[in-house]
C-alpha cells in the first residue's frame, strides 16, 4: 500500500481553499476534482509500505504527533504538477512554524 504522513486542514482553511478553486473546476473538467475531505498537509511520503506493518506504524506516527505542540501555519502560494499546462495535482504551500 502507498502510504504517506499527513495534517488534515482545519475546515477554515479548507473553506478559503475551496473558494479559490472552485472558478477553476469548470475550466478543468477533465481532471478529478477531490472534496474537501481529502485534502491535506503532506509530512512525508513513505512509498511501499507492507500491510502487516501498517497496525505499528500508526500506534508510532499517533505517539510521535502527540510529543509536538500545534502547529501555527498559514497557506501561501500556489502550484501545479506536472506543471500548469498538465495539472493533475494542485497544490498550495505553507508559511509558519515549519520546524
Amino acid at each position: 500500500m502507498r502510504l504517506f504522513v499527513a495534517v488534515a486542514l482545519p475546515p477554515e482553511a479548507a473553506g478559503e481553499l475551496d473558494e479559490v478553486a472552485a472558478p477553476l473546476r469548470p475550466a478543468r473538467p477533465d481532471l478529478r476534482w477531490t472534496g474537501r475531505d481529502a485534502w491535506h498537509l503532506t509530512l512525508a511520503f513513505l512509498g511501499e509500505v507492507d500491510e502487516v506493518v501498517i497496525a505499528e506504524l500508526s500506534v508510532r506516527l499517533e505517539r510521535a504527533a502527540r510529543r509536538h505542540p500545534y502547529l501555527s501555519l498559514s497557506l501561501a502560494g500556489a502550484g501545479a504538477f506536472p506543471s500548469a499546462t498538465r495539472a493533475r495535482v494542485l497544490w498550495t504551500g505553507i508559511q509558519g512554524d515549519r520546524r
